[in-house]
């Protein structure tokens, strides 16, 4: 078997317990992981001695900015995603204040097919909740397959001072 990647020798952390073990990676995906070692070669070996091996960390809250709209002075999502994918993070949860706001289905749409190309990691995006202005677009955006929602206050309670 050629392996791409292998960490040996790590205490790998589970859910609820540290154990020895190698992780064996095939594809880009981990294939294995294991107490004995298997057979084959790799292009990658990590010697883990003494560390510890996490699963992959999800960023639940980030602001890329990114969009169709985005005009980059920030930040976009190649640049949040690859500074995820080098610290660990394997999941990346945008919010809805990009650029434009996700607050319906079709810019959820929008978003994900901009953003897509340019992911290094997982991703999801947030929907925003704007109280009345967009109450009526919530079962869309989740149908559209938004994480969750973010409840903009501010818009919601003065509703007369603003417009998406």
């Amino acid at each position: 078997m050629k392996w791409d990647h292998i960490i040996r020798n790590g205490t790998i952390v589970g859910e609820d317990q540290l154990y020895p073990g190698d992780i064996y990676v095939k594809d880009g995906r981990i294939a294995a992981i294991t107490r004995c070692p298997l057979e084959g070669e790799a292009e990658q070996i990590t010697d883990a001695s003494g560390k510890l091996v996490f699963p992959g960390f999800i960023e639940t809250h980030a602001h890329s900015r990114d969009g169709y709209l985005s005009t980059g002075e920030k930040e976009d999502f190649a640049s949040s995603t690859s500074a995820a994918a080098a610290t660990g993070i394997t999941t990346l949860l945008e919010m809805p204040n990009c650029t434009p706001p996700t607050y319906d289905a079709e810019k959820v749409r929008q978003l994900v097919a901009q953003i897509t190309p340019k992911a290094h990691v997982d991703f999801g995006v947030w929907g925003l909740a704007a109280g009345k202005l967009n109450l009526e677009q919530l079962q869309a955006m989740a149908d559209a397959g938004v994480i969750g929602f973010k409840f903009f206050w501010g818009y919601a309670v003065k509703a007369d001072d603003f417009q998406l």
